[in-house]
């Protein structure tokens, strides 16, 4: 009986190991890139072009200029994102009563989490709300902001930024 055995190479030139358990001969094979793989679209360019893979990516790194470009535009879009939120942060503040039952929730988070603040007044929810981050408010505007997640996450957020909240409500340090 003939037995075949396989020899696999690594990219360099090296053999993969290989062990052996009971008499046979075992081998791990990985299909697929590890580590950083090659673009077989790059690959296909490169050849086309008569050029080595490595000088092909050289050439498609973008200048200094077009990275300074890219990022102006990316600070364009996080200014314009930052303020398109704040609008609706504001206009949702804007047309909710100060008595809507809405706001109960960010009542009680703020009672339990500062015991000085017996009753917070609407100025000083406006404050906080403005505070929460993108992500909450985007839940208060999808559930509202008595759901008990977002009510939760709320009870987290002052929680952990307890030091700042006050501050930004003028209390003192606890």
């Amino acid at each position: 009986m003939t037995k075949h055995v396989f020899t696999f190479g690594a990219p360099d030139g090296a053999a993969l190991p290989h062990f052996n358990q009971d008499g046979v001969t075992h081998h791990t094979l990985i299909l697929g890139a590890s580590g950083s793989g090659k673009s077989a679209f790059l690959q296909e360019l490169a050849l086309r072009r008569g050029v080595p893979y490595e000088q092909l990516l050289r050439e498609v790194q973008p200048t200094a200029e077009q990275v300074d470009r890219a990022r102006e535009r990316r600070e364009e879009r996080n200014t314009m994102d930052t303020k398109r939120l704040d609008a609706v942060r504001r206009a949702w503040w804007d047309a909710t009563p100060a008595d809507d039952t809405e706001l109960y929730a960010l009542s009680d988070v703020l009672t339990s989490q500062i015991p000085e603040l017996a009753d917070p007044t609407h100025e000083q929810q406006r404050v906080v709300f403005m505070m929460l981050p993108d992500v909450i408010i985007g839940g208060v505007i999808q559930w509202g902001l008595s759901d008990t997640e977002v009510r939760d996450q709320v009870y987290v957020f002052v929680r952990d930024h307890l030091a700042e909240v006050r501050q930004t409500m003028g209390l003192s340090p606890a």
